[in-house]
């Protein structure tokens, strides 16, 4: 298998020029990776954003830029395969196209267990929604824990003043 390999190392290298060809690139840092055509002398860029206040939310800002100049340049309008690692051990609802002006557009997904891929034909911001989390799973340092939105679910019981099985508080 090792001269097999070596055979097709050698065939990557032949045509970089090649516009037809779909090359992947991916961002070191976060692991995103983009497949297309148009691609070569490009390299991605992406931006982690913080523009959605949820911990459930991921959002990238996908752009690229010329290999030589460093220059921010847009891909032609054609099929781009996506894929975004995803969190580990969460589950994605949603992904969304956050256009600059506009609503929000849910983009069609798929996932396994350790990402999401979609297609898009342009890129800007995309945004990756987790099922929220379990609250044992929630101790993750970093992470404000003491956010309202996690004790809501709890059904208040000893509030009601009417409920005679409540403890009445000791008078001191």
């Amino acid at each position: 298998s090792k001269d097999l390999k070596e055979k097709t190392e050698k065939l990557d290298g032949v045509k970089p020029e090649n516009p037809e060809e779909e090359i992947t690139l991916t961002d070191e840092a976060t692991k995103i990776s983009v497949t297309g055509k148009n691609l070569a002398g490009k390299e991605i860029v992406v931006k982690r954003l913080w523009i959605i206040k949820s911990k459930d939310v991921s959002t990238f800002d996908i752009t690229f830029r010329d290999v030589v100049t460093k220059e921010k340049v847009d891909l032609p309008i054609g099929k781009y395969k996506v894929v975004i690692p995803k969190e580990k051990g969460r589950e994605v609802l949603n992904v969304y196209h956050l256009p600059d002006k506009g609503q929000l557009e849910k983009v069609e997904f798929t996932q396994d267990a350790n990402s999401v891929t979609f297609f898009t034909t342009h890129f800007s911001k995309y945004a990756v929604e987790y099922k929220s989390e379990k609250p044992e799973d929630n101790n993750k340092p970093g992470d404000d824990n003491n956010k309202p939105e996690n004790d809501n679910n709890k059904p208040i019981n000893d509030v009601k003043p009417d409920n005679r099985t409540a403890r009445k508080p000791k008078l001191a």
